[in-house]
Order: C-alpha cells, then structure tokens, then sequence
C-alpha cells in the first residue's frame, strides 16, 4: 500500500473547498490530477472517499479518514519546518485557533508582538468554540489555539493571562453608578445568557446567589447579548476579554464573587509541535504579555 502526501492533500482541499476546481486551485494542480489523486487513493483505501453528487461531502470512510488525513498534512508541515529550523531558518506559517472574546481582546496584542519579534513567521487566525479548537488541534486544522480552562493542558502550554468575569449594564442603568455589583442584584433585573464557552460559569455564578435563577432571555451569539443589553432587554456578565466588544452605551462593572479563567496557548496534547508554536510559546514564557483582568476592566465615571 502506497500512499503519497499529493493525494492526501487533494482529499483534504476538495472537503474544505467542497469543489474539485477549487482544490485544484488551492493546490496548483489541475482539476484532471486532483481526480485522478484521489481515485486512487481510494483504490489503495478500499473504498470511496466522497459522495460527488448532489453535492461534495465526505463518505462515511471519508469522515473516519478525514482527521487522520489533516494530522498526517500536520506532521509533514512540521517536519519541514523542524528541518528549517535545525538550519537556522525561521520562516513560515502557524494556523492560531482563538474564540471571539480572545480574538477581540488578546490576539491583535500577541499579533503585534509576534511581528516584531518574528517577523518572518506568517500566524493565520481560524475563530472557532472551545470544543471545535480542540477538535482542530487534534487533527491539524490548527498548530495552535488559545484554549480557556481547558480538562488537560499539553506539557509545553503558557498561561497567557487571566480575566475575570464582570457585570455588564447600559451606562445610564441605575446600577451603573456602583463600584461593585453583588449578583443578586444583578439577577433581580431581567438577565440575559449567552450559549458561549462561559454559560456554565455564568449560569453557575447566578444560581448559587438564587437556586430558583432562570434567565429572562438566552440567546446563541455574543453580538445579540450585546444587542440585547443595549436595547433595554436585560444586563448580562460576561469575562472582560469582551470589553472591546461592548459599545460605547455599556459598562463593565467588578462583581462581587470573583471568578477568574485561566487563557491558555497550546499545541495539541497528541501530536508532536510544528516548532514554531514552540518559538511563540518560549517567547511568552521568557517575557509575559502585559495583560491583565484589572486592566480589562471598565468602571463607571463618578
């Protein structure tokens, strides 16, 4: 059985791309080769790799294969870069994973400096929820992610910084005039939840000042409690990444349980480390971001 990396990367292009021509695009091949790559590697598989009609989606060996394909693109691009490396070439490219409050309230710092002290290294940003960034460390879609409070950490991962979690009202809401808000009196206004990775913090936090807590509204996006908040709707808390989210009509304000997340950079747990993750990661550790909870943190003007 011989399988070469061209016919793995067709079949990964032509899943991500859900076309052929694109793939062959994507891969500067022609659409003849890329067909012909993966009908043979589905010879040497046994079996077809892709249902080609109506539309072009995985087969049920597709889908088992899938993730063994992009880890096995993963460790070829490390190799390669282990190589680079060994010789003192420092050029290529790390794919980040990051939610949305990291993307907003972490990556652009880590961007910066990342340029600056490397700049021949490329970081591509994929947003995505904690659960699927897991999912996408484990089978190469990204060599790295900004995980929150992950079960298990990888020997090498970072603590970036932490945040902590905070009230969040309209300026002109009564509340607002407080140094400090207790979550009871939080959870007497109507209260709006989000389906996020911090629902269960969140959730948690409120029913423990009231057994009986049962939010006003819940909704999947940040964006829509943010709406929501502003249009009168209700007051949320939410972790003070997403301070750079709120418009200028929002507050955060300290609540009176503090409850902090850890924000962590890892490469996957399973797989060995493209080596430049590794170069980021050191970089953190031997000269921390400056980047804190409290400074995230917003108060009302007395």
């Amino acid at each position: 059985m011989r399988i070469t990396l061209a016919q793995v990367h067709a079949f990964v292009s032509v899943v991500e791309k859900s076309s052929f021509s694109a793939a062959a695009s994507d891969l500067v091949m022609t659409q003849p080769a890329i067909s012909h790559a993966i009908k043979t590697l589905e010879r040497t598989l046994g079996g077809p790799l892709l249902h080609r009609h109506p539309l072009i989606t995985p087969t049920a060996l597709g889908h088992t294969l899938l993730p063994h394909a992009r880890a096995t693109i993963a460790s070829a691009q490390s190799l390669l870069i282990a190589s680079k490396s060994h010789f003192g070439q420092h050029s290529g490219t790390v794919r980040l994973a990051a939610s949305t409050t990291a993307c907003q309230g972490l990556v652009p710092d880590l961007f910066r400096r990342w340029r600056q002290h490397f700049p021949d290294i490329s970081i591509h940003l994929l947003e995505g929820h904690e659960e699927e960034m897991v999912q996408w460390l484990e089978e190469g879609v990204v060599d790295a992610a900004i995980l929150i409070d992950p079960p298990s950490r990888a020997p090498n991962s970072i603590t970036i910084t932490k945040d902590s979690f905070q009230a969040v009202v309209r300026r002109d809401h009564p509340l607002a005039q407080l140094r400090q808000i207790t979550i009871r009196e939080l959870i007497n206004e109507p209260f709006v939840v989000g389906a996020s990775g911090c629902l269960p913090q969140v959730v948690g936090m409120c029913t423990e000042a009231n057994p009986d807590f049962v939010p006003a509204q819940e909704v999947r996006e940040l964006g829509t409690l943010i709406s929501m908040v502003v249009g009168h709707i209700g007051v949320s808390i939410l972790p003070s990444l997403a301070q750079h989210m709120l418009p200028k009509e929002l507050v955060m304000i300290p609540l009176d349980r503090h409850l902090e997340r850890d924000l962590i950079l890892t490469g996957p747990e399973r797989r060995p480390w493209n080596p430049f993750v590794t170069t980021l990661t050191e970089d953190l550790r031997a000269s921390p971001l400056a980047v804190s909870a409290e400074h995230l943190t917003r108060v009302p003007r007395d």
